[in-house]
């Protein structure tokens, strides 16, 4: 006989891998959201070597974040 109001260890382990992929998700945006506010903030001074370098951190963490699946 089956208990219909407990929850399946097949949901309970969905919802944990979920929770974990949000977490990551989370790092992993956290730095890049900073990096483009800092570009959008230095564009705005129209501090151009501060977009220059900020844009060379922004390919990198591009670069690094694409060549993890390739």
């Amino acid at each position: 006989m089956q208990n219909w109001d407990a929850p399946s260890d097949a949901y309970g382990g969905l919802r944990q891998r979920g929770i974990i992929q949000l977490g990551l998700l989370l790092l992993i945006a956290t730095p890049i959201l900073r990096v483009v506010i800092s570009l959008l903030a230095f564009l705005i001074k129209r501090e151009f070597i501060y977009v220059i370098v900020t844009l060379l951190v922004l390919a990198s963490l591009t670069y690094s974040l694409i060549g993890a699946y390739y």
